[in-house]
């Protein structure tokens, strides 16, 4: 049978307490010792029984109550046969203006104990009595903090733990011997808290270096974090292999990468994961190996020959020594005069194209060689030219292109391809046709092979004509065509194999460092290339990112592809287009207008407009917006990109996007610009490539049409920025979780004492602390034993376990019988160890005496 019963405490009068006179009360005399007159109400309509009383001052005082609320005080023999009430919580209490009210339900248990539950209700929480058996010595009472707060974990069968701020309101004797000191029992391991803050930092990282070839190379990360710690390197996301060259020193407080005899190899993005118990961090470092550029590649090659000038053109150097090329030496050589050697004509022309006009001779033979020139030295010198034979006076120019490296290519009707290239992968695709890999059977040399579609006769007329216009533009700059076939239901047109992928590919690289200097470069190159078509009568009509192509992956050569939409204009005969890529197209080509030589110079804008800022700037939502954006021909900068462009690189870009294709630069024009003559050219601030990436997603997702694949690319692009922030792409993340795994890995150690327990001599009534320092990971659990038998946490014996590794157990209020042997135990997967010392505990002398005395 349980009962219910009330626990009321009046809050807005004086305390009282009660008097051995029945059922009277006398007010407090003003002794000001806080105690409390608490009354308990029988539901049953049992009859009244004290359930404890206590005389001390300020000692928790319960009497019974009728339910109609009559006072009963019960016979002092009955007080003594019930124990007295132990709150282990006194969280969830209900209050009003003038009452504290508290719902009791008791329950006899077996043995003669009572079983005290905290009734719920919709406002409150349960609390948890517990009593102590009516045979053994009563536990001491304590005062409880009685108020609102915050509620308590719901559960009926486990004892809250005690509050930090609970204080016994009357300490024991010192002469009570209770039969136990310590609860035994199942007992849970201890663990550490959860560590809060951010408490694992990389210090003093430095975001980029640059480092002759030769030299030696330290990259340097302070650590700050919780030990143990393990870190690793990676280089452009493959883990570093320590070597004769690369060392890595690792410590709790640093993490160092050393290179000796740094070479061209060992630049890149390298990236310091490291972990602790608490997370993992990483930071990136560009490392920039720097020296004099590669010589040009290729040979020079000559056009434009006349009795006392020529024009010369090359190729950039497929590595540009890791700073942007500058400018490029010009040497000649008089082959007629054996004792003659090289002449510098120029040490500063800054294109890949240069008119020589001073120290030639009518008929006299010559050859030519060009070096390039970075901020740390100049190249050897590139490959030697053919010999040039001077015309004459009065003699045109005879020379076929064929002396410059090139031959015209007419279709071959009556071989088969496949005779004479194998075919390989697909390259991409387009509304002309496929492009494919080939590999030449005689040579093994890589080329492209541009497969149209040639089923009617307009088909093959539009395959031949890109032929023929492609036999006049024989530049560095411009793709080659090799060979062609024409075969049923086909025409096939070979071109060189350029491998190094999509300009804007290669500068949103982890290596490239972008600059308004490097811009200027690739700017330089493409008006080359486009004067050159321009000087043939030749228009592009659809110059855009895509058709921007780099040699290799590691030079900064470019070539303009894909002369599908190019066409031959006749000064006399006016030409109207209506093709292109809506995002680059001119406005003259949306209003159906005759066009001309600056339609390119418009889709030039475009681009290096997107080169400097990494937005689009006429992009709308459709292409029916993005027209009329450009036919409005309202742009400007956003002010990030405005404040980091040199005033030369805005006027370029403002020159070019003139809506009056009149009013626009022209080629030749626009090489002689300030900018593109690299004056007044910002060259130590850094471009950001966010934007650039984010145009390159968007790109994607315009061809594929897939939003999704899409949204994936974007999420790529995003991560790989950093900031010192944890990675969320597809690729990276699954990286820097194996990553995050290998240093778990690592990191297995089983738990050791760094401080161990020392033996603790005490008096009865002081507080004994054991103390240690536990380190080991995973982190370890710990127990507590006394004697060889768990220690429970409750109010006089607490367990702390902090997030640093320091573990202590403190008894309060120590009694004799708290003596004894104390072991601590911490165990994790990798092992288990322990460490024990002993407390001794000593009376007081004055309860010696007593004891003496009673003796």
């Amino acid at each position: 049978m349980s009962y219910t019963s009330t626990l009321r405490i009046q809050l807005d009068k004086p305390l009282l307490r009660d008097t051995d006179r029945g059922d009277s009360c006398q007010t407090e005399n003003g002794t000001g010792s806080p105690y409390y007159k608490e009354r308990l109400s029988a539901k049953e309509g049992e009859d009244e029984k004290s359930i404890g009383e206590s005389k001390q001052p300020g000692a928790l005082h319960v009497q019974t109550v009728r339910k109609e609320g009559r006072c009963a005080a019960g016979t002092q023999t009955e007080r003594r046969k019930v124990t007295s009430v132990e709150m282990f919580s006194s969280r969830a209490v209900t209050t009003s203006d003038r009452f504290l009210t508290l719902i009791l339900e008791l329950s006899p248990q077996n043995g003669s104990g009572l079983y005290v539950r905290r009734v719920l209700r919709p406002d409150t929480t349960l609390t948890v009595l517990s009593t102590a058996r009516e045979n053994k010595t009563p536990m001491r009472e304590e005062s409880t903090h009685v108020g609102k707060t915050n509620p308590m974990p719901l559960s009926a069968t486990t004892v809250p733990k005690e509050s930090s701020s609970t204080q016994p309101s009357a300490p024991p004797s010192r002469f009570e011997s209770p039969s136990t000191s310590i609860t035994h029992g199942p007992v849970s391991p201890k663990r550490k808290p959860n560590k809060t803050g951010d408490s694992l930092k990389i210090v003093d990282g430095v975001d980029q270096i640059k480092a002759r070839v030769g030299d030696k190379v330290e990259l340097h990360c302070g650590i700050q974090g919780t030990t143990p710690i393990a870190a690793t390197w990676l280089r452009n996301k493959k883990q570093v292999t320590e070597g004769p060259r690369i060392s890595v020193h690792t410590s709790d407080m640093e993490s160092r990468l050393v290179i000796d005899q740094v070479c061209e190899d060992d630049s890149g993005c390298y990236t310091l994961y490291v972990q602790d118990r608490t997370g993992n961090v990483q930071h990136h470092t560009s490392l920039t190996v720097v020296e004099h550029p590669s010589p040009p590649s290729g040979k020079p090659l000559v056009s434009a020959t006349q009795p006392s000038s020529l024009t010369l053109s090359w190729s950039g150097p497929c590595y540009d020594g890791g700073s942007a090329v500058v400018s490029y030496w010009i040497e000649m050589k008089c082959t007629k005069k054996e004792e003659d050697g090289w002449k510098l004509l120029t040490d500063s022309c800054v294109n890949t194209s240069y008119r020589v006009e001073e120290g030639l001779q009518p008929g006299g033979q010559y050859q030519f060689r060009v070096r390039a020139a970075n901020a740390h030295g100049v190249s050897e010198p590139g490959e030697e030219s053919d010999i040039v034979a001077m015309l004459c006076a009065g003699d045109e120019e005879t020379e076929g292109e064929g002396s410059n490296g090139y031959t015209n290519v007419s279709v071959n009707t009556t071989e088969h391809f496949n005779d004479f290239y194998i075919q390989l992968e697909k390259l991409g695709m387009g509304k002309f046709g496929q492009v494919y890999k080939l590999k030449e059977r005689s040579t093994g040399k890589i080329c492209a092979g541009k497969f149209f579609k040639a089923r009617t006769q307009k088909e093959i007329q539009g395959a031949r004509v890109e032929v023929e216009l492609m036999n006049k533009l024989h530049h560095p700059q411009l793709v080659r065509c090799l060979s062609a076939f024409q075969e049923p239901g086909r025409v096939v047109m070979v071109l060189e194999y350029i491998a190094g992928g999509e300009l804007f590919e290669r500068i949103v690289a982890d290596d490239f460092e972008h600059t308004e200097v490097m811009c200027v470069e690739y700017i330089c190159q493409i008006l080359n290339g486009v004067a050159y078509m321009h000087h043939q009568s030749i228009v592009h009509l659809d110059l855009k990112p895509e058709n921007i192509i780099c040699l290799n992956t590691v030079s900064n050569q470019v070539k303009i592809i894909d002369f599908g939409l190019a066409r031959e204009l006749d000064p006399h005969v006016p030409m109207k287009v209506l093709q292109g890529t809506a995002e680059f197209v001119a406005p003259e080509v949306i209003a159906f207008e005759p066009v001309g030589f600056t339609t390119d110079m418009w889709s030039l804008g475009v681009i290096c407009y997107i080169l400097l800022s990494g937005d689009s700037p006429f992009q709308g939502n459709n292409d029916m917006e993005t027209m009329q954006n450009i036919t409005s021909a309202c742009w400007d900068f956003d002010d990030e990109t405005n404040a980091l462009l040199s005033e030369t690189a805005k006027d370029f870009v403002k020159r070019l996007l003139q809506k009056n294709m009149r009013s626009r630069l022209t080629a030749v024009q626009a090489l002689d610009h300030p900018w593109v003559q690299h004056k007044c050219v910002s060259k130590t601030k850094t471009l950001s490539k966010e934007r650039i990436k984010k145009f390159l997603a968007r790109q994607k997702w315009q061809k594929t049409g897939k939003a999704v694949l899409a949204l994936n690319r974007m999420a790529l692009l995003s991560a790989k920025s950093d900031n010192n922030t944890t990675s969320t792409h597809t690729d990276g993340s699954h990286d820097c979780q194996q990553v995050s795994m290998h240093l778990q890995e690592q990191l297995q150690a089983a738990p050791v004492f760094s401080t161990l327990l020392k033996d603790q001599v005490e008096v009865v009534g002081s507080t004994a602390r054991f103390q240690c320092h536990i380190e080991g990971f995973p982190d370890p659990e710990v127990l507590w034993f006394h004697a060889g038998s768990p220690v429970q946490e409750c109010r006089r014996l607490q367990i702390e376990y902090e997030d640093t590794g320091s573990c202590a157990l403190i008894i309060s209020d120590v009694l004799l019988t708290d003596s004894g042997v104390y072991t601590c135990r911490a165990s994790n997967t990798q092992g288990e160890i322990e460490s024990s010392a002993k407390l001794t505990v000593h009376s007081l002398l004055a309860e010696r005496r007593a004891k003496e005395s009673t003796q």
